[in-house]
Parts: C-alpha cells; sequence; structure tokens
C-alpha cells in the first residue's frame, strides 16, 4: 500500500534552506490546538558553527498601513513558540507523524524534523476585507512558521538564510447544537396605559454559509400606540481588542416592511479580532413613541469537511431506500419529514 501526501515546499533566498510542510491549516478545539509540525532540509557544511531555530509568529495588524506616519506602527508581532532545530537536544524527544517519517526517508540525512505546540488562548486567523479605495496590507491576524541561521533564538535573521510559510489557526462548528436563542423586550409608556412586548426567535443557534435564517417575531400590543414599520437586519460585529474604542458595526441584509397597523461560553481573556453576528429587530412607532428593538447574536461557523460529506451521503442513501422517482427532488443533499416517517 502506496500513502500519499500533500506537501507544501518553500526554499530561502540562498536556496540554503528547504522547509517542508504536511498542511497549512491547523484546527483549534478550544482546549488544544493542533501540532504544527514539518521537515527543514539543509546542508551542514553551511550551518558550520551555527544553529537553526524554528518560530511561530502571530502578526496582529489593528490599522491601516498607508496611516503609519510619524513613526507609527500599527501592527504587532508575537512569537508563540520557539525551538532550536539544530542541532537538536537530548531532550527534544518527540514522536514523528507519518508525513515526517515518509519525508525523512525520502530526503535522507539532510532532513531534521519539527514540532511547535501553540497555546489554544491565541486568537483564530481572520482577515478585514479592505475597502476599495483602501490599499496596503489588510487589518486581521496571521500566522507564519519561520526558520533561520543564527546564533541564537534573538539573533537578528539574514534575509537571505531565513524562509516564512503563512499557516492559518482556523475554528470548525461544533457537532452539537445549542439551545434555540429567543429574546423578550417590554416597554412601557409614561402617559399611556399598557404595554409593548417583542419577542424574537430564531430556529438555531449555529448557522453555516449560505444557510437561510429563519427569524420569529411576535409582537404583542397591550397599549394604544400603532407600531407602523418592522425592520430586521443581520449585523456584524467586528471588535478590536487591543485598545478602547476599537469596535464597529456593519449591517449585512436587511429585511424592512410597513403596514397602517399591525399587532393589537468558560470566560477567557479575548486577544485580536473578535467577529460577532447578531440578528435586530426594530420597531417604530412614530415620532412620539419612538422604537423598540431586541437583539439576538448567534454563531456563523464553517462545517468540518467530513461531516459535511457525511450528512450529504446520508441523505442520498436514505432516499434510495425510499424513493423511486428521485428526479422530482430538488433538493439532493437532504430528504423530506415524509421519506424520513417512511423509512
Amino acid at each position: 500500500m502506496v500513502a500519499n501526501f500533500k506537501v507544501f515546499k518553500k526554499c530561502s533566498p540562498n536556496g540554503k534552506l528547504t522547509l517542508y510542510m504536511g498542511k497549512r491549516d491547523f484546527v483549534d478545539y478550544v482546549t488544544g490546538v493542533e501540532p504544527i509540525d514539518g521537515v527543514v532540509v539543509f546542508e551542514e557544511d553551511y550551518i558550520q558553527d551555527r544553529k537553526v531555530f524554528g518560530q511561530v509568529v502571530c502578526s496582529f495588524r489593528y490599522g491601516r498601513e498607508e496611516d503609519e506616519i510619524l513613526g507609527l506602527n500599527f501592527q504587532k508581532e508575537l512569537y508563540l513558540a520557539s525551538e532550536q532545530i539544530y542541532p537538536r537536544s537530548e531532550k527534544q524527544h518527540t514522536s514523528l507523524t507519518k508525513m515526517q517519517d515518509c519525508l525523512l526517508k525520502k530526503l535522507g540525512p539532510k532532513a531534521y524534523p519539527f514540532t511547535f505546540n501553540i497555546t489554544p488562548a491565541a486568537p483564530p486567523s481572520v482577515t478585514l476585507q479592505p475597502g476599495p479605495d483602501e490599499t496596503g496590507e489588510p487589518c486581521g491576524v496571521t500566522y507564519y512558521v519561520k526558520l533561520f541561521v543564527g546564533e541564537n533564538e534573538t539573533d537578528r535573521s539574514h534575509r537571505r538564510s531565513t524562509v516564512a510559510l503563512g499557516i492559518r489557526k482556523i475554528q470548525y462548528a461544533p457537532s452539537k447544537n445549542g439551545r434555540q436563542p429567543c429574546t423578550v423586550v417590554r416597554k412601557d409608556f409614561m402617559l399611556s396605559p399598557g404595554d409593548l412586548e417583542l419577542e424574537v426567535t430564531l430556529d438555531k443557534q449555529l448557522y453555516a454559509h449560505n444557510e437561510k435564517i429563519a427569524v420569529s417575531i411576535c409582537i404583542r400590543n397591550n397599549s394604544n400606540k400603532v407600531v407602523k414599520k418592522i425592520k430586521a437586519m443581520v449585523q456584524q460585529g467586528v471588535d478590536v481588542v487591543l485598545f478602547q474604542n476599537g469596535q464597529f458595526r456593519h449591517s449585512v441584509d436587511c429585511v424592512e416592511t410597513q403596514f397602517s397597523n399591525l399587532a393589537s461560553p468558560d470566560p477567557k481573556d479575548a486577544f485580536g479580532i473578535v467577529v460577532s453576528y447578531m440578528v435586530k429587530v426594530k420597531l417604530y412607532l412614530g415620532a412620539l413613541g419612538g422604537e423598540l428593538s431586541a437583539e439576538l447574536p448567534f454563531i456563523l461557523m464553517h462545517p468540518k469537511p467530513g461531516k459535511e460529506k457525511a450528512d450529504k451521503d446520508e441523505g442520498l442513501s436514505l432516499r434510495q431506500n425510499t424513493v423511486t422517482l428521485s428526479q422530482e427532488v430538488k433538493d439532493e443533499s437532504s430528504c423530506t419529514e415524509e421519506d424520513k416517517k417512511s423509512v
């Protein structure tokens, strides 16, 4: 049996240092992060009495590059892991992965493995989409693996003998959905009896991209005020957790209706860029009545690639056992409720 591996390769400008990595996306499971492993190849004659070091660097840009004037710098770099790869100390004994084992056999004695472990408290990779008129590097959190030749870990590496490969720290949606989101808000009026109650409910807490969000709105109007307009929107909140007032929101979708008369997770310090989503519903009561708004947060994440394929295959196999005319079914990735009952 032959095992095939997809390998990413990058060389230093002088060609003396070559980095091999089996993948560039590493999953954050909240309680831990996948180890960052790879293999480096170099000539021992070129190293001589120097050493080879490896580091995992988190680059956090929280301001536009075009605004960096008078010595200001809106970018910080955090070194999450650092290790001496060559010569290896006696304490460094780590188990090799299948990819590392295959590369060591193929590349020969010039190859040296390395493994880095980073803290789960580090922020996930995120990039803010720049505007059409903005230039320069976009704001966000990026990661890269850096290998260089030097005397010590704090030595300023030479560009020609340095190789850096960008990686990502990603998160996938959990397998279990949380509680169904629901919120109720009320408003009293000073010179009018009764109150106005707004109840907003989502069909679920966790959504995938390109998935419809079903919002249920229930209005209980026990006052003499008239609800003139309803506005529902999906807001994306971005918090730059490094300085105060680094927060802004942007509406990504909006639904507005107008009628003459309507109804009579363990705390931890956040760092980096936090992106959140919420559904906001507003009731407009006119100039004197004011408005009533309710906010309901939800989670928007990518599902695991294996889970998405398994759900699709499960739906196809279930439909083949229960439906004879499959051409009449438009959605081939799921089965209807009647099909589920007949199984």
